[in-house]
């Protein structure tokens, strides 16, 4: 700030700020309030998200006030939202796929990862990123469709799921477990 004119203020020197940017904060004007002593400027600001609020002119000029708080507000929101599709029927698909295939606690459980066989899930929609990778494989699901196995004793994978409506996948009534497959060959 060595290059800022210095404007004398009631025998103290005073950086003009009015109109100058700082980070999201907008100087308006000199607020007339001043430390005990007299020497530190408060400043009136206009936030770019539209809140007023009050800086110290040395707050500012060194980076340590940038927003009114709506900032750090946004990066805990930024640091929180993943993919932003939590409450979306892609992600409640993708997560009753993995209850179904790894929760022994899933009602369906013995259909799928319980089974002598199990079916599983492609190790990419398990990982970190796992929704993003099942995202990027299927896409969206669309309205009134569900995820689909082509292959019913296939596992879940790309190359094995699709978006069905009920009337196009595959009839599992008529598709004979394991379990019934089993018990006809102890039988015989």
């Amino acid at each position: 700030m060595k290059n800022i004119r210095r404007k004398k203020h009631g025998g103290r020197n005073k950086i003009p700020l009015a109109g100058k940017t700082f980070g999201r904060l907008k100087v308006l004007r000199d607020s007339g309030r001043r430390t005990r002593y007299g020497k530190a400027v408060l400043w009136l600001c206009r936030c770019s998200c539209g809140n007023k609020t009050l800086a110290w002119g040395t707050a500012l000029t060194h980076g340590w006030k940038r927003s009114c708080g709506c900032l750090s507000i946004d990066k805990l929101r930024a640091r929180a939202t993943t993919h932003g599709m939590s409450n979306t029927g892609t992600y409640t698909s993708w997560m009753c796929m993995k209850a179904r295939c790894l929760d022994p606690n899933h009602v369906s459980f013995r259909n799928y990862g319980g089974r002598p066989v199990p079916i599983t899930i492609d190790p990419r929609w398990l990982s970190k990123q796992g929704f993003s990778n099942f995202l990027a494989d299927l896409g969206v699901r669309p309205e009134g469709c569900w995820l689909d196995r082509i292959d019913p004793d296939g596992n879940y994978q790309s190359a094995n799921c699709r978006w069905a409506k009920p009337s196009e996948g595959i009839k599992r009534n008529s598709v004979k477990s394991i379990e019934e497959e089993l018990d006809e060959l102890a039988a015989s």
